[in-house]
């Protein structure tokens, strides 16, 4: 469950995205990435 609590933390605390082909980054502003997904190839 602390791990869930992280997650949306972080979620809640993003500011920007950016998409760059397979790669999904949500951070703060510019100053700090946060999350970062990557596509899987199916």
């Amino acid at each position: 469950m602390e791990m869930e609590k992280v997650y949306f933390q972080l979620l809640n605390n993003t500011t920007r995205f950016s998409l760059d082909q397979n790669t999904l980054t949500l951070s703060y502003f510019d100053e700090k990435k946060l999350l970062v997904f990557e596509r899987q190839p199916f």
